[in-house]
């Protein structure tokens, strides 16, 4: 900054829960700049900052568990209606190996690929309730809340600690 012609600078960290996210700062060509009502007047800002950050990551969080959710349902929604679908063809397989037993063979094999099938649309099933055996967000959000409200109130311990004051010439 300095070889740009920079002399001064104010730093405040924007912190949440004890760990910095990120700084606030401004700079200036003017030597001394910046004092202590330079860095009392922004540091609101830095905690307006901080916890609109986490609150836009959080945000985003949602938003990929709502994706997930959705997809998990959809994919759900497909298994259950193609597992009827195969469940139909084997009871229809059962009819024809009473009617034709000449189409034994044909029909055994109809019923192990479906039976395959019905295996494989279980896979992802039981894949999702070993990695998510319980909801990632909190229940209340299934409750009709506004789910933006509830981060809202997550997020209170938000704050940003006393700026570093830089005035020196650098």
């Amino acid at each position: 900054l300095a070889s740009q012609g920079f002399r001064s600078a104010i730093v405040l960290p924007l912190m949440s829960r004890n760990r910095s996210i990120g700084t606030l700062t401004a700079i200036s060509r003017t030597p001394g700049a910046f004092t202590v009502a330079h860095r009392d007047a922004m540091q609101p800002m830095a905690e307006v900052l901080a916890f609109a950050f986490v609150a836009q990551q959080q945000h985003a969080a949602l938003q990929r568990y709502r994706s997930m959710e959705a997809l998990a349902e959809m994919s759900l929604a497909l298994s259950t209606d193609i597992n009827s679908a195969l469940q139909a063809i084997s009871d229809q397989c059962g009819v024809l190996e009473t009617l034709r037993p000449d189409s034994v063979e044909d029909v055994r094999v109809i019923i192990s690929q479906a039976d395959r099938i019905s295996m494989l649309l279980d896979q992802p099933l039981h894949f999702s309730e070993t990695m998510w055996p319980q909801s990632p967000v909190p229940c209340e959000l299934h409750a009709g809340r506004q789910p933006e409200l509830r981060l809202a109130r997550r997020v209170v311990d938000v704050y940003v600690r006393p700026g570093l004051l830089i005035t020196e010439e650098i």
